[in-house]
């Protein structure tokens, strides 16, 4: 998934963790009472009391209570794992993918991506000398063609319920008032159908790879932490990851430009039933 000025990495997630994990602690947690008994207990001790060094222990005790709070929410790791998962999710949205099969692809991708930067997280600067930022980053990028891959597959199968209820007499019956022949108007209907469901068969699978492929790389990143750091094959391994990604990423621009002209071909209609279904 890119970002602005770059692709996205460890590091752009690491900062939405803090500001989400105080978030979660002066909203969701126990510090927000004590926003409030901060604000309650400065009030009376400035206004009514007028004792403004008294406010000033009293705000200095109520950091020192909220310091262990924050410090525990941003290193849990169960609480990592729940705000890492949030935050993967808010980056890589499943809106628009109603397939429940590929809904669970798509998780097992974000499971591995999560599991990946808790892995990052706890090897702190070991973790980016093995160049596990760099998996990290080239994992997201697989994320984001997984996710659009998918996208793709639905639309393509709401395509297809589409035109099953169309049928081809429809097809044949606007042949005709073109003056165009019924056989040939239904070979080109039959054709254009499979074309679609090719293509969405295709899509699906891509699917179904990219998520080995992240789990193959979550497996990647854990042995290059127990293993000694060998920078030839970090460089290597990274090469192979760029090359796969640009590949992938060609496939998935050829599918959507493929798809959009099917749609054309089949007319306005198929293009609104789809926009309709999401």
């Amino acid at each position: 998934m890119a970002v602005a000025g770059g692709r996205f990495g460890y590091p752009e997630l690491r900062n939405e963790l803090r500001a989400e994990a105080l978030r979660r602690v002066f909203v969701r947690g126990q510090g927000g009472p004590l926003i409030f008994l901060w604000i309650l207990g400065t009030g009376v001790l400035l206004t009514l009391l007028n004792a403004p060094f008294l406010a000033l222990l009293y705000s200095v005790g109520i950091a020192l209570f909220t310091l262990p709070i924050v410090r525990d929410a941003l290193v849990d790791p169960e609480a990592q794992r729940a705000l890492l998962r949030e935050a993967l999710a808010r980056r890589f949205p499943l809106d628009g993918v109603a397939d429940l099969d590929l809904r669970a692809e798509l998780e097992r991708g974000i499971v591995a991506l999560t599991e990946m930067a808790l892995k990052i997280h706890a090897g702190g600067r070991q973790s980016a000398a093995a160049g596990l930022h760099s998996i990290f980053a080239d994992a997201a990028e697989l994320l984001d063609l997984q996710l659009e891959s998918a996208r793709q597959a639905d639309e393509l199968e709401r395509i297809l319920r589409f035109v099953g209820e169309r049928q081809p007499r429809r097809a044949a019956a606007e042949g005709r008032r073109r003056g165009t022949d019924d056989d040939d108007v239904t070979a080109l209907w039959h054709q254009n159908v499979e074309a679609v469901r090719g293509e969405a068969v295709s899509a699906r699978e891509l699917v179904a790879d990219l998520t080995q492929k992240l789990e193959t790389m979550l497996l990647q990143a854990f042995q290059m932490d127990r293993e000694a750091i060998d920078l030839v094959r970090v460089a290597e391994a990274e090469r192979e990851s760029s090359a796969s990604i640009t590949r992938l990423q060609d496939v998935v621009n050829a599918r959507r430009k493929a798809a959009s002209r099917l749609i054309a071909v089949l007319g306005p209609e198929a293009g609104a039933y789809v926009r309709d279904q999401v």
